[in-house]
């Protein structure tokens, strides 16, 4: 369902519509609106496919029985969310969210073996307790002091062990929260070393977690600077029955070979994985970096810490990140692009499985308790594999992923979608796709695919443009913009910058005729290019790199770039002779300045296209008080308009008649402020807020109005979107 709330002066209606269906608000709700009153009714929205993952997939696990798999979204700020899918349909059954709010690192999720209890590790030192059958939250428990990194339960069901940063590794009763075992990793600092992950350089963060089919041992994988370690522990124990450390290898001394580790079913050895660092030159493979990890399994004496077998695989290039099949015959590495399949005892995987979103994979690939399946996320999308075919048996829609861009044509009569290596443009009289096309194709193993970071149609409405980065055989990586005929989707022209960038683009601004863009390249300052012979006419010095940067806007006529950087400066830029011209947006009271001199930092901007009116946003700052708001400034003579304070993040857009102001909430990495999935929509002259949209089990994450300013386009991160009627 869609929540629509309607607000005016005196009043504020709900109307609750359902959605993927096209919507118009009832006559009767129409009648209570004042004659002036501004809203919306959904026009078009497209339904979410089977297995359509909000955020990134983080982690899988099916249940005992096949039937289910609860998945936990990685969102780019680490809100904890967790989804439960009917295996065979992709259908989404339930979503749990653990009611305490936390920030923090990884995330992992596991089922019980009776298959009664969900089990996710997250955040700050957080476990969450979930019945199955209900969704009904049992106990959340703070268990460690950081990070948690892996959590799974034991063999019981009752009991459940967890590993984290903090180098603790906790054995939890379910039944009543209480600690039956708790160990802690630690040894002396060894010459050379730093900090290892998340922790002290004498603490080693415990990185994995697996437990014997006795119940009684546990085996932990620990990461340092210049070495990585496997620990053995036994209930009834205080310190390690086996320790084995080994140091870092390969050519830059930083390919751990305890990446992970698991016990072989009958708990008699110990199979890790790491990887080695060795120069691309001395392997197969054709694309990557200067040098490259390579996997590494071996086998240990789970007793005695003796290494009993090496297997190397000099080509398959991946993290090291280990899973055994529960019949204990076939392992499973995740690595770049896809997953590698072992048979035990052999020494080069049998099986190569490609998944859709390469560089992105979920940190494991789980297997079925039958062990004839595998599932991970690749992005956006879960994906289910037959493991002797390698054929895929369930899974999303590898084509729908995170919408990270939308435009419009002149006209309003279509829409562009960029998505993770794709563009698509659509016919809003149709209803249909008019043509679709990708940013690059992989190049290998090492290879990744990219978001689309800008795009626009020409000026004439034939061709689209759009921004991004692809891999690159000379470069590694290269930021490209590509030109389709949209009536044949005929490739028109390419512009690759990767020589003088030799870097991924953030972001991509269409100069108004087209003919140029300023280009965000990671890591550098934006610039100024010509697309038709890729020279750089000038750079942006004031804004240091692109995490600086804000947004870009071009001026209506197409002489100046109009500015914001995170640190609050607002500028315009004549890219011509290279000036810049600034002031510092700071609209605090004395009181709320406290004596700092720094403005709060800008988490989004947007200007008119007239470039007259800017409005910024602002999270709160609870150290000094300060409020999260929403700014109107006169662009022209730099000074604050208005201030609505107690209004979250946004991520902002203004209407081209300069009428409306529309945002969704966005994450910040401040610790107990979690957006909602709310688009707000104000009326920029005066600031009222007129209306807001709330998405069911979907966030925005590209808006755009039509150029006529009536209707607002919304992509969404499960890779749908809507188009909603703002007049």
């Amino acid at each position: 369902m869609l929540r629509l709330h309607l607000a005016t002066s005196s009043q504020r209606i709900v109307v609750t519509v359902a959605a993927l269906v096209t919507v118009t608000i009832a006559n009767t709700c129409q009648a209570q609106q004042p004659a002036s009153a501004t809203f919306a009714r959904l026009v078009w929205q497209i339904e979410s496919p089977p297995f359509s993952h909000r955020g990134g997939v983080g982690d899988v696990a099916f249940s005992p029985d096949g039937r289910f798999l609860v998945t936990f979204a990685a969102s780019p700020r680490n809100q904890q969310t967790y989804f439960l899918w009917e295996a065979a349909t992709g259908k989404l059954l339930r979503r749990l969210e653990p009611k305490e709010i936390s920030r923090g690192g990884a995330g992992s999720v596991a089922y019980s073996p009776d298959g009664k209890l969900i089990l996710g590790g997250w955040g700050l030192g957080y476990v969450t307790v979930w019945e199955a059958a209900t969704g009904r939250e049992l106990f959340t428990k703070k268990v460690h002091n950081e990070t948690v990194l892996n959590a799974k339960f034991m063999p019981d069901s009752a009991h459940m062990v967890s590993c984290g940063s903090d180098r603790t590794i906790i054995v939890t009763r379910v039944a009543d929260q209480a600690v039956a075992a708790s160990w802690t990793f630690s040894r002396p600092s060894a010459a050379g070393d730093s900090m290892g992950l998340f922790g002290a350089s004498d603490s080693p963060a415990a990185a994995s977690v697996d437990v014997a089919s006795d119940g009684r041992r546990v085996v932990t994988a620990h990461w340092k600077s210049n070495s990585s370690e496997a620990a053995v522990w036994q209930i009834g124990t205080d310190t390690p029955v086996v320790r084995i450390e080994q140091p870092n290898q390969g050519t830059t001394a930083s390919g751990r070979v305890f990446e992970s580790a698991v016990f072989t079913k009958d708990g008699a050895h110990i199979i890790s994985a790491g990887a080695r660092i060795v120069p691309r030159s001395s392997t197969k493979l054709t694309h990557g970096p200067v040098n490259i990890q390579v996997v590494e399994l071996r086998k240990w004496d789970a007793k005695t810490g003796q290494l009993v077998a090496e297997y190397s695989a000099p080509d398959v290039h991946g993290f090291g990140r280990i899973e055994i099949s529960p019949d204990g015959q076939t392992l499973a590495t995740n690595d770049f692009g896809g997953i590698h399949l072992w048979r035990l005892g052999e020494n080069q995987p049998f099986r190569y499985i490609e998944t859709p979103e390469r560089g992105s994979l979920s940190r494991n690939a789980r297997f079925s308790s039958d062990s004839q399946r595998i599932a991970t996320g690749a992005g956006n999308a879960i994906s289910i594999w037959n493991v002797q075919t390698g054929t895929v048996v369930a899974g999303g829609d590898p084509s729908i992923t995170r919408i990270t861009s939308v435009a419009w044509n002149a006209n309003a009569s279509k829409f562009a979608l960029g998505r993770h290596n794709a563009v698509e443009t659509w016919d809003l009289s149709t209803r249909r796709r008019r043509f679709a096309a990708t940013m690059g194709r992989p190049l290998g193993p090492t290879s990744s695919l990219h978001d689309v970071t800008g795009l626009g149609f020409s000026t004439d409405g034939t061709q689209l443009i759009a921004g991004g980065t692809r891999d690159d055989e000379k470069t590694y990586q290269a930021g490209i913009v590509r030109t389709w005929a949209i009536a044949s989707g005929e490739l028109q022209n390419e512009a690759s910058f990767g020589i003088e960038s030799q870097g991924e683009v953030d972001g991509l601004i269409l100069s108004p005729d087209r003919k140029q863009a300023v280009i965000v390249f990671q890591g550098q300052a934006p610039a100024l290019f010509n697309l038709s012979d890729q020279k750089k006419v000038a750079e942006l010095s004031g804004i240091r790199s692109s995490r600086d940067l804000i947004v870009a806007q071009f001026s209506l006529d197409g002489r100046f770039v109009h500015v914001v950087n995170r640190q609050g400066e607002a500028s315009r830029w004549d890219p011509a002779v290279n000036q810049e011209t600034f002031y510092t947006t700071e609209w605090r009271t004395a009181a709320e300045r406290s004596g700092r001199q720094q403005p709060p930092w800008v988490e989004h901007a947007a200007f008119s296209p007239d470039g007259r009116v800017l409005v910024t946003s602002h999270r709160a700052n609870s150290q000094s008080g300060t409020p999260s708001a929403l700014v109107n400034w006169d662009n022209e003579i730099s000074l604050p308009i208005r201030v609505v304070r107690d209004v979250p993040p946004c991520l902002l857009v203004i209407s081209p008649d300069s009428r409306l102001l529309a945002g969704f909430e966005i994450e910040t990495n401040v610790s107990g402020q979690k957006p909602t999935d709310t688009i707000h929509i104000w009326d920029l002259n005066t600031g009222q807020e007129l209306f807001t949209l709330q998405p069911q089990d979907a966030r925005a994450t590209a808006i755009a109005f039509s150029p006529d300013s009536k209707q607002l386009l919304t992509g969404f991160d499960r890779g749908t979107f809507a188009i909603w009627d703002v007049r």
